[in-house]
């Protein structure tokens, strides 16, 4: 989970539902529109760097059923890694195992007070599975000024931060692990 996002969602929520009570179930008729809604109306209006919900890139290789991934990179010209995020879902092939067609249950016209309560559980829960592509790739990152610089020492594109793919480099206290420093 990512806490920028429970504290947009903590913000937005009310918006994600009253657009459910006023909007047919029509237009949000699968996962990847459900992704794109929590987005724009939850994340996006709460960070700086938004995230990009025309391109979404969905990965299915199940058939009729399976799990969807769905990434999402902010809206940045050659993104990083660090710049991608991601949340997934699993889907059936009837009412009875895929939980969107279990709550819109085939509709199309405004939903009901459940169904609101249903989609809205829906996406807190592919909320609650977004990552970020990458924690730093793994990394321990750190200013500058505290790395002894070990040998897992990465300074990446110059900057002011230095990476620590162990976190050896990291100086805590007057105890760091020198060891690795050669």
């Amino acid at each position: 989970m990512i806490k920028e996002f429970c504290l947009a969602w903590e913000k937005n929520k009310e918006k994600l539902e009253e657009y459910f009570r006023n909007t047919p179930q029509n237009e949000y008729s699968d996962y990847e529109d459900f992704v794109k809604l929590l987005f724009d109306i939850v994340i996006n209006p709460e960070i700086n760097r938004k995230f990009d919900t025309e391109n979404i890139l969905k990965i299915d290789d199940g058939d009729c059923q399976g799990t969807q991934v769905f990434v999402l990179h902010r809206d940045t010209y050659q993104p990083y890694v660090k710049d991608y995020v991601y949340t997934n879902t699993y889907y059936g092939s009837c009412s009875g195992c895929d939980t969107l067609m279990a709550i819109n249950d085939y509709g199309s016209g405004l939903p009901n007070e459940s169904q609101v309560n249903d989609y809205m559980d829906l996406c807190l829960h592919l909320l609650q599975k977004c990552h970020y592509m990458t924690d730093e790739g793994g990394v321990i990152k750190t200013n500058s000024k505290d790395c002894i610089k070990c040998k897992h020492y990465k300074n990446y594109y110059k900057s002011s931060e230095c990476y620590c793919e162990k976190g050896y480099c990291v100086k805590k206290n007057k105890n760091t692990k020198k060891s690795f420093a050669k």
